[in-house]
């Protein structure tokens, strides 16, 4: 059974017998309509930009993390539909990011989007998203670390200990002891007496340091 809507004024439809079709070739009568009529909302139709959303499953190979969110283009799809429907419409979503496996790298796909009602239409279909896969990273921290001073032994250092925090891959600080974390000062001063402020260096192999204070003042 066919409405006809053409006018796009009707806001209340009676049904009526020839608005039924049957198959071709088959006699039949109608003997009743329940309901018998149907009332029409009408809204204005509308367009609007809206973000796309995109996850990740499953895991990338041993000692990698997904860096941050994937990231979509284009980050926002065009939607048509009744403005009811567009209006509330928060997110559309991409199909989900499979990283299986996946090494140090970054990786771009073009993934679907999800089927939204039939009464909405979304330019376009699919998007382009790119997924960075990082090496996994840690952080300790190294409390009350005696400074050193290189070229001055004798000299002494204001304050005397520091504490460090290091971001390394994970399987380097946990074979890490803290006698293996040196903070030091470098002094070329040629002077007999003096006092000056360096800063305080701390170097471990494919780790980054964060030391607190970053200086000290080196008397000698």
């Amino acid at each position: 059974m066919q409405i006809d809507l053409t006018s796009g004024r009707d806001t209340h439809v009676v049904f009526d017998p020839k608005m039924v079709k049957g198959p071709q070739g088959v006699r039949f009568e109608v003997e009743q309509f329940d309901p018998p009529s149907v009332d029409i909302a009408w809204e204005e139709r509308i367009t609007r930009d809206v973000p796309v959303q995109v996850g990740v499953v499953n895991s990338p190979a041993a000692g990698f993390v997904v860096k941050g969110s994937p990231m979509s283009d284009p980050p926002k799809v065009s939607v048509t539909g009744p403005m009811g429907e567009v209006a509330v419409l928060q997110k559309v979503r991409a199909e989900s990011f499979d990283v299986t496996g996946l090494s140090e790298g970054q990786y771009p796909r073009q993934l679907a989007l999800e089927k939204l009602p039939a009464s909405l239409r979304v330019t376009p279909k699919n998007v382009i998203v790119t997924t960075e896969i990082t090496r996994e990273i840690a952080e300790r921290p190294f409390t009350k670390l005696p400074v050193v001073v290189v070229g001055l032994p004798k000299a002494k250092t204001l304050p005397a200990e520091v504490d460090v925090r290091l971001t390394c891959p994970p399987e380097i600080l946990r074979g890490l002891r803290a006698e293996q974390v040196v903070p030091r000062v470098e002094i070329t001063s040629k002077e007999a007496a003096g006092s000056e402020s360096h800063p305080v260096l701390v170097a471990v192999d494919r780790c980054d340091a964060h030391v607190v204070p970053a200086s000290v003042v080196v008397r000698w």
